[in-house]
């Protein structure tokens, strides 16, 4: 509570001032205000001790930050942006390049729409040298990555992305990674352009960066020391010694500082200088702090992506604690696989178990079994041929959230199935030591109950697959003798009528072009004198009538 000491003393206008704004006719004392702003004062500066009394009540004023400042700023920036993009750099004066199948779809059209040329010369090789358009040469990925790396990330399509990614996995550095990690680190690379003499970095630099030459070359060179320099020139009393020791000339499609890519890796000094042997050289780059946290975060993303999926769909760790489940979801790795291809293989090793996180598998068992049939050799005799049928029975599917190739969780080592993508799925793997490490006892008994359908011998299964065909077998002949004449009768009138419809169908679509070149005809003015109407002069046939069995007496007659 405020002590009536700490108050401002008020004289007696401030206090009816007060007892104003406390009445009910402050509103009409507003509305008598006079219409003309200028004639207002400022009551705080009319009244001296109205200030500190505004002040005790409500605080003191506070400044804020201009909003006008804030809008001048952000127009700025994006005039900055919108003027480089609108600007003409050396990238863009480049003609654009195309992939193998763009430039060979590209060269065919023009050879087809082209007229200005005769054919036998647009084929020629000295002729598509000067006329690119022709051309069906695909050009060298070294040469199609200059346009898009000397863009700004920022402005990079997913094209240019596409064409980096290509570049980048001709170096060992960067090979490794998969299709994920590549793609966030090409979005990162920068470029810097060099003329001749200038340097890239001096020694005793300390910024860590990954260097990969896309035109031009450069050298690398060492300065010895003073101390070291003068000994041996007091040894040799040679005056002409060179100054530079320990050069190394990089050219395209080198690479060199690797080991600013490594994880544990401590800010070092250089101990060479690197400049520039050629004009126009164009030197990607990629800063080790970068990449590092472009991992991180990677795997910190697909750790917590990989945790959400296996807390919601998989309900095979229902009930796991979350450090457990954490942990698995750190051991986990993404896979994809276009639809038909073949993930594992029936006698593989069993390296690998996997989780399904889209799509469907199909879990197949090949079989063999022997066929025999009996060809006459003669009047009284006959020769039994066998051979052997190899088959894929499907045993299994397995949808979101379920697993699949767990043999070797289960103590196998040879694959006993074959899985095959039947849509494109994405799958994340688990290894056979991390899975032994990872997987409750509990988990393994819930697997354990597939074993008897997934995992039956193959004899089990060539049997039940041949009792399942011969039933099939057994029932279309049970169903003819059954329905007899009626059933085949029934079938055959069916695809007449299905015959009929898809003639007549024809027939009305030749009507339409004939009717439609006939009024063409009438526009433009025919030769013929004859005109007939076309109503006559084409009908369409009558669809023929379907043959049904005629009976006597509830009986049928052929």
């Amino acid at each position: 509570m405020i002590s009536s000491a700490s108050a401002p003393t008020l004289s007696q206008k401030d206090k009816d001032l007060l007892a104003l704004l406390d009445s009910d006719d402050e509103y009409d004392e507003l509305e008598q205000l006079p219409e003309d702003e200028s004639n207002l004062v400022d009551p705080l500066k009319a009244r001296p001790g109205l200030l500190p009394m505004v002040e005790w009540y409500i605080g003191p004023e506070v400044k804020q930050t201009s909003h006008e400042d804030n809008v001048t700023k952000l127009i700025d920036d994006m005039k900055i942006k919108v003027q480089r993009k609108l600007e003409v750099p050396d990238w863009a004066i480049v003609e654009p390049v195309y992939d193998k199948e763009q430039v060979k779809d590209r060269a065919i059209g023009a050879r087809t729409n082209d007229t200005l040329f005769p054919m036998w010369v647009k084929k020629r090789k000295d002729f598509q040298r000067v006329f690119n358009r022709f051309n069906e040469r695909e050009i060298p990925i070294n040469m199609r990555v200059v346009v898009p790396i000397r863009k700004h990330p920022e402005e990079r399509s997913d094209d240019d992305v596409k064409i980096i990614m290509k570049w980048v996995r001709q170096f060992d550095s960067l090979c490794h990674l998969n299709k994920q990690r590549l793609r966030i680190v090409c979005q990162k690379i920068k470029h810097k352009e060099l003329v001749k003499g200038e340097k890239l970095y001096q020694q005793g630099d300390t910024e860590q960066v990954y260097y990969m030459v896309v035109s031009g070359s450069l050298r690398t060179y060492s300065k010895p020391s003073t101390a070291s320099s003068s000994k041996t020139r007091s040894k040799s009393n040679d005056s002409s010694l060179p100054s530079i020791t320990n050069g190394r000339k990089y050219k395209a499609s080198d690479d060199f500082g690797q080991d600013a890519l490594e994880l544990n890796n401590t800010t070092s000094t250089r101990q060479e200088t690197c400049e520039a042997l050629e004009s126009h050289t164009i030197v990607a780059m990629l800063r080790g702090y970068t990449y590092r946290e472009s991992m991180k975060n990677f795997e910190s993303m697909r750790t917590n992506s990989n945790r959400d999926f296996l807390e919601s769909s998989v309900p095979l760790v229902n009930g796991w604690s979350w450090q457990r489940l954490l942990q698995l979801a750190e051991m986990l790795e993404l896979e994809r696989y276009p639809a038909g291809s073949t993930i594992a293989k029936q006698g593989d090793p069993a390296e690998k178990m996997y989780f399904i996180r889209k799509g469907t598998v199909s879990i197949m068992r090949a079989i063999e079994y022997v066929k025999s049939n009996k060809w006459p050799t003669s009047k009284h005799s006959k020769e039994t041929i066998t051979h052997t049928v190899k088959h894929n029975v499907e045993l299994d599917k397995s949808f979101k959230g379920d697993y699949c190739c767990e043999e070797g969780v289960l103590g196998l080592n040879i694959r006993k199935c074959t899985v095959v993508a039947q849509t494109p799925v994405e799958l994340l793997s688990l290894t056979k030591e991390d899975a032994n490490i990872i997987i409750s006892r509990q988990a393994k008994k819930i697997m354990s109950k597939r074993v008897e359908k997934r995992f039956q011998s193959s004899d089990d299964v060539a049997k039940e697959y041949l009792m399942k065909k011969h039933e099939n077998k057994a029932k279309e002949k049970a169903k003819s003798l059954t329905y007899g004449i009626r059933y085949y009768t029934r079938k055959r009138k069916g695809e007449r009528k299905r015959l009929a419809d898809l003639k007549e169908k024809l027939w009305k679509e030749k009507l339409a072009r004939m009717l439609q070149k006939k009024a063409l005809e009438q526009t433009l003015g025919s030769p013929s004198s004859k005109k007939k109407e076309t109503k006559e002069m084409y009908q369409p046939p009558e669809t023929p009538e379907v043959d049904r069995p005629l009976t006597t007496n509830g009986k049928i007659v052929l």
